[in-house]
């Protein structure tokens, strides 16, 4: 099947179809045709198939081919927007047609309007998510479009262009184009009613067999995107599919094989298959993929392929196809009875627990989300959730903010239920009548502070690692390795400074009077003049050895040596904790040293790239000694460190005995790290008065289960007390 299909697809050169600069001698010099250009603007890294799927049905119709010449382009939000302007606009072509997405909307209705300014006579037509099914008509929501197709495109694409008289540059018989909103002569909005869709996949041309999707737009993101199936027999309240098309209509498995060894051919190892029934009561479509990719992690080791599946539906046969390279998407969204409800999703706990017990079996890598906002949800429901979510020990957790997406079943009921929402991409919800707006950062920030950490990872970054392989022993244990070694602040009463050389081989040995360290996090606190060679050397080790998560443990200063952190991160470790003291609100003197200190940690204030995987953020903890302090002193650190993009800063326990002005002060703190998007980690009875109105002993016990209720000393995060090093 594999050789039929390719020998069919590649008789032609369709990579011609793609325009890849404002070069006009691309186009077809043919003036008995009409030049019509698809537009994709994508986020970064990623990239379109229905504008590839379109032009190709148009390329390989002869009917169409006679008379159009149908071309796309594709092109990154983040390009200047003259400068998409000028590409477009220099092609001149007769009708310009946008997918239009919640992350495009905006600036689609820009560039219309400064299209038809240039070109007053050319025709705009729109599709995509963000006009289907839509809750206003998409003609008053897109303004400067002629003509809207909602929903598939397939049919209704080639209905229009077989009813577009060139001539009268107007379609001959508007109403017998499915699914079109247009214009009527007297300018009124009309809509000729739902669109036509495929009966079937094997209608739709592959993209991929006639060579429209480069390698190296699929290294990141997404990956190989595989259209297994289309539509959801699913209707969750607040996903585009759940309110749109329910009938379910699968790609032929020899097709979907096919398109697989041929991107393998090309390079390829990173798949990600849509099919949201694949992993459902019936397995034989999973077997066939299963068995095909056994064989080629054979041979391609690295090869990954991301699959969706609902844990209640996953019985031991299913899971049992579920193997090492696999990655699960798991959408537990909410735990809470009365909200799965409301959003016509059944949860079954024990069924869910059930599924992923057969998951961890196998070896495989999956992924749990979770939704905050959704109707019924209270913080500490979500909380709640959140806790559930990590019993199952996924590979990774995602929180995301619930945004009230045009066409689902939410959004038509957002009055119903009282929210308030952006009503404009993103659609973000701000408040619920179950969580006001400070409740809904709160619970947001104390998610993502949690999900940051927690996906940080090797077993998450590393996935098809086959030392990661079973999640079997994970325990989340943290194991703190005293590396000696010298250090030159001198902190009263830590033996650091006693330490005259770093000593590897004690390292070793602590390192294995420890035990194995499979599954578990290492903290490794050394001096700010430890030997980086031994060090890199031991933190190599590591990931070689398992362990979860690697961290440093160090003063301030050690980190102001870009190269040292680089290296540290290319060898795993992504985690570093480390300490500042506050200076008091009066002393130039001391708050210059801070500054000095604080400065030393932008190495940690980026991105940084790893090979084979997207680029990472480091974690960073700071933990801020109150030292001579006072509260306005400790307030104007806390504001200052902010800046610098911590994942935590982290008050010591000590401070929950202070009085009423250190109270309200951490309070104010809290509130300026919450609206930032950093989590101040406050001891209990601190917290507790943070919190004011959200507070409740629930929250601050989840709080607690999820690391994020301090319990630091009010000292070095480095200091090592008692007995004078090993080494020194």
């Amino acid at each position: 099947m594999r050789g039929k299909l390719n020998t069919i697809m590649e008789t032609a050169n369709w990579q011609h179809l793609e325009i890849k600069d404002s070069d006009p001698s691309q186009w077809l010099l043919d003036k008995a045709k009409e030049n019509v250009l698809l537009v994709a603007l994508n986020m970064p890294g990623y990239y379109s198939l229905p504008v590839r799927i379109l032009s190709l049905l148009a390329g390989q119709s002869d009917e169409l081919g006679s008379r159009f010449n149908v071309r796309y382009m594709e092109n990154s939000i983040r390009e200047p927007t003259d400068r998409l302007l000028a590409v477009i606009t220099s092609m001149h072509p007769g009708i310009i047609g946008f997918s239009v997405n919640i992350w495009n909307r905006q600036l689609v209705i820009e560039l219309a309007a400064a299209i038809k300014k240039i070109l007053p006579g050319v025709t705009l037509l729109a599709g995509g998510q963000e006009v289907t099914n839509s809750v206003t008509n998409p003609l008053l929501a897109l303004p400067g479009f002629d003509y809207i197709i909602d929903g598939e495109g397939e049919i209704p694409f080639g209905q229009f262009l077989r009813q577009w008289d060139k001539d009268a540059n107007t379609l001959a018989e508007p109403a017998r184009v499915s699914g079109l909103h247009y214009y009527t002569p007297g300018a009124q909005p009309a809509f000729t009613g739902p669109a036509e869709i495929v009966a079937g996949l094997d209608e739709v041309p592959s993209v991929i067999l006639a060579g429209l999707i480069d390698p190296r737009l699929c290294a990141k993101k997404l990956g190989v995107m595989i259209e297994g199936a289309r539509g959801c027999p699913f209707r969750c309240g607040y996903c585009f599919e759940g309110g749109y098309n329910r009938k379910v209509r699968s790609a032929p498995m020899e097709r979907v094989i096919a398109e697989m060894e041929y991107m393998v051919d090309k390079g390829a190892g990173y798949f990600h298959l849509m099919d949201p029934i694949l992993c459902n009561s019936n397995p034989r479509r999973l077997k066939e993929i299963s068995e095909f990719f056994t064989a080629l992690r054979q041979s391609r080791k690295g090869a990954v392929i991301l699959v969706e599946a609902y844990a209640q539906h996953i019985t031991e046969e299913i899971a049992g196809h579920l193997k090492q390279g696999f990655i699960i998407d798991i959408g537990l969204q909410t735990i809470n009875e009365q909200t799965n409800e409301a959003i016509t999703r059944p949860f079954d706990r024990e069924r869910f627990r059930e599924g992923i017990t057969y998951l961890h079996k196998t070896g495989a890598s999956f992924n749990i989300y979770l939704i905050c906002g959704l109707p019924h949800e209270t913080m500490e429901s979500f909380f709640r959730g959140i806790l559930f979510a990590l019993e199952q020990n996924p590979t990774k957790i995602f929180f995301n903010e619930l945004q009230l997406l045009n066409g689902t079943a939410l959004r038509k009921k957002a009055l119903d239920f009282n929210y308030t929402f952006n009503p404009v991409p993103q659609y973000e919800v701000h408040a619920t009548p179950w969580m006001n707006k400070r409740s809904m950062q709160i619970t947001l920030t104390a998610a993502r502070t949690l999900g940051r950490y927690y996906n940080l990872n090797g077993r998450s970054i590393y996935a098809a690692a086959p030392w990661y392989a079973s999640p079997h022993g994970v325990s989340h244990e943290e194991i703190v390795l005293d590396l000696a070694s010298p250090c030159a602040h001198g902190c009263p009463g830590c033996v650091q400074g006693d330490v005259r050389a770093s000593r590897p081989e004690e390292w070793r040995k602590l390192e294995k009077a420890k035990g194995k360290l499979a599954g578990k996090d290492v903290r490794m606190r050394v001096g700010n003049q430890v030997d980086d060679k031994p060090l890199l050397r031991f933190s190599g080790k590591m990931p070689l050895a398992s362990v979860l998560r690697t961290g440093i443990h160090a003063p301030a200063d050690f980190f102001d040596n870009p190269r040292r952190v680089d290296s540290l991160f290319q060898s795993g470790a992504w985690h570093y904790t480390t300490f500042l003291t506050a200076p008091p609100a009066r002393d130039p003197r001391a708050a210059a040293r801070f500054d000095r200190k604080l400065a030393a940690l932008e190495s940690l204030n980026r991105t940084l790239p790893l090979p084979g995987a997207a680029v990472l953020e480091p974690h960073l903890d700071i933990r801020l000694l109150t030292g001579k302090a006072d509260p306005d002193g400790y307030l104007l650190a806390i504001e200052k460190i902010t800046a610098r993009r911590p994942t935590v800063i982290s008050v010591p326990r000590e401070l929950d005995h202070a009085g009423k002005k250190w109270q309200a002060a951490l309070a104010r703190g809290f509130d300026i790290c919450i609206s930032r998007g950093h989590w101040l980690r406050l001891p209990a009875k601190q917290m507790r008065h943070a919190l004011a109105e959200e507070y409740s002993d629930e929250v601050i016990t989840c709080l607690g289960k999820m690391n994020l209720i301090s319990a630091d000393d009010n000292q070095p995060v480095c200091y090592v007390a008692g007995e004078r090093l090993q080494g020194a």
